[in-house]
């Protein structure tokens, strides 16, 4: 599996993009729920210009728990995906949300 995790990051490093993809695309078989792993997924397709994939694979990233918003935010690998209106909203979304929980939230 850290082999594996390796080379998809190796691939992607050399441009490799396609190959990356494949190893990530595998790995997030492996291990479904690894939110990191997703994420991973979601930045290969970014870099392939894969918009809806990379948006989905994103979201269910944030879904299974992914946090790092300021990483999110400025990760070149997701230019694409960071660029797109649909994904914005949802960010957008989420940030809301979560203002209005924690303005709820007493002693947070």
């Amino acid at each position: 599996m850290e082999a594996l995790s390796c080379l998809a990051e190796l691939y992607t490093r050399q441009g490799l993009f396609e190959k990356g993809l494949r190893a990530d695309e595998h790995l997030v078989r492996l291990r479904p729920e690894d939110p990191v792993i997703v994420y991973n997924l979601a930045c290969s397709y970014s870099l392939l210009n894969d918009v809806p994939a990379s948006r989905r694979a994103m979201v269910r990233a944030i879904e299974l728990g992914y946090d790092e918003w300021e990483h999110l935010r400025k990760d070149t690998d997701l230019a694409n995906l960071l660029s797109d209106s649909e994904f914005q909203a949802f960010l957008n979304s989420r940030n809301s949300r979560g203002k209005r929980t924690r303005a709820q939230a007493p002693g947070v």
